[in-house]
């Protein structure tokens, strides 16, 4: 069993991870347990949607050279929880177990421990979509950098945590930090942002008075449907409003990332598939 070093991959999946020593001895210590052996756990990596990736230990184990043998539950489903924040990855070696490791050890799919911290459909959505990666704050998936434009002000990049989408087709961020000049929007404000050529460059995240801002997020949510054998086995995005008015719709492949518009009812009518998909 190698251990390795962390992977984005590893995101939404059962672990086995070996901290250093020292982080071994503050967590035996912390949950009173007398075990000279332990020297790693098994865990759940998922993000959470403030703190950023994360690990929840469950088990402590013994880690031999070609496998790992379970010692003491610490994480019950109700109980309290020792978790390892995305900073201290770096100093940690990890294992992802595979389907049949899991099925081995009992353990399922997604631990009902973490379900509360699933965040709405459209950030879900946002997490898969690779078109975001170059933003993202690093161990923080859901914090963006774009650029704010304003006439008179030099343009200035910001921080911003995707919280959603608008029912006019943007993007929606919680501003985090503070501008250095003047837009007329702070910390904490929701803005609406979108991706945008300007001239000749890459894309880019932005943010401009005109686009506007909200008070509150608008009741929208982005529904998975069923894979549909006519569209390749590509996922649907239903975007939706709370009166279940369809407002657009999108395919969505893992693989690339990218999202697409679509059209119809009964049957997917593909507007754009990028080339080789």
């Amino acid at each position: 069993m190698k251990l390795d070093l962390f992977q984005p991959g590893m995101v939404d999946s059962w672990v086995v991870f070996q901290p250093p020593a020292y982080m071994m001895k503050a967590m035996l210590k912390n949950n009173s347990i007398d075990r000279p052996e332990v020297n790693g756990g098994v865990g759940f990596v998922y993000i959470d949607h403030e703190a950023g990736i994360s690990l929840r230990l469950h088990w402590t184990v013994a880690i031999q050279k070609q496998s790992f043998e379970l010692l003491d539950l610490v994480m019950k489903e109700q109980g309290s929880m020792l978790l390892f924040r995305y900073g201290l990855f770096n100093e940690m070696g990890f294992y992802p177990l595979n389907s049949e490791e899991l099925k081995k050890l009992d353990l399922p799919d997604y631990p009902e421990s973490q379900i509360n911290y699933l965040p709405n459909t459209a950030v879900q959505w946002m997490r898969q979509d690779s078109r975001f990666d170059t933003y993202r704050a690093s161990g923080f998936p859901d914090d963006l950098r774009f650029t704010i434009f304003q006439g008179g002000l030099k343009p200035e990049d910001v921080w911003g945590r995707f919280e959603g989408l608008s029912s006019d087709g943007f993007y929606v961020v919680r501003l985090m930090n503070r501008p250095h000049q003047n837009f007329g929007v702070n910390f904490g404000k929701l803005l609406k942002i979108k991706l945008a050529n300007i001239g000749e460059e890459e894309p880019i995240l932005l943010w401009m008075p005109d686009f506007g801002t909200l008070e509150v997020l608008e009741d929208i949510t982005l529904q998975l449907s069923n894979r549909d054998p006519d569209a390749g086995g590509i996922r649907t995005w239903k975007l939706e409003n709370k009166n279940k008015k369809e407002l657009v719709s999108y395919i969505h492949t893992l693989e690339s990332g990218q999202a697409f518009k679509v059209t119809g009812k009964e049957r997917l009518e593909i507007v754009n598939i990028p080339n080789g998909d």
